[in-house]
């Protein structure tokens, strides 16, 4: 009975345990925001290396996998610039100057924008159109740039347009794949501090 009890207990099936991918909590995708604020340095990402970028982009890639896409209206909103691999003058680079950058959707002119750059004595604001094409994809288009020196200002039309893939979008954080293939992180604040 015994050698019978253990050839049966032997060919027993198990039933098979299917393991389902589980997203990552909330606390998990502050966790990566967390880690990409203190990974993008202090001058919007100008200061970091090759490698530096590479693991920033592995970082980014992380916190996409969290699925944190929400569908918020920018409206009334403004962003300040934290992270870009780009070194151009969308990362607030002219010539040798580094300057602080925010974008800002004003509330009195839905579906526009400006980024607003201050490099101290001089000052530049793009402003630009924006619609949702999809639920990850905004288009924009150029419409004028302004310069200022001090008390002068100079402010001309400017063609062109762009689009941004939404890689993460939550309250305090967003994250943008762009056309030309570069990654800006932006962090919300409570107002605009660039009255210009």
């Amino acid at each position: 009975m015994a050698s019978k009890a253990t050839s049966c207990a032997s060919t027993t099936r198990r039933p098979v345990q299917r393991l389902t991918p589980v997203k990552a909590s909330v606390q998990q995708a502050d966790g990566i925001k967390s880690k990409i604020l203190q990974k993008a340095g202090s001058k919007n990402g100008l200061d970091r290396n090759p490698q530096q970028h590479e693991e920033l982009r592995g970082i980014v890639d992380e916190l996409a996998s969290t699925s944190g896409k929400h569908d918020m209206d920018l409206t009334g909103t403004t962003w300040t610039l934290r992270y870009t691999d780009s070194t151009g003058s969308s990362a607030g680079k002219l010539g040798p100057l580094t300057g602080y950058v925010e974008q800002e959707f004003p509330a009195n002119e839905k579906g526009f924008y400006y980024n607003r750059v201050n490099f101290g004595l001089l000052k530049a604001k793009l402003r630009a159109e924006y619609f949702k094409v999809r639920d990850d994809k905004i288009n924009v288009n150029f419409t004028d740039f302004t310069f200022f020196l001090g008390p002068f200002k100079i402010s001309k039309a400017f063609g062109g347009s762009g689009h941004w893939i939404l890689k993460f979008t939550d309250p305090s954080l967003r994250v943008l794949d762009t056309n030309a293939k570069h990654i800006f992180v932006l962090e919300r604040l409570p107002g605009t501090t660039l009255n210009f």
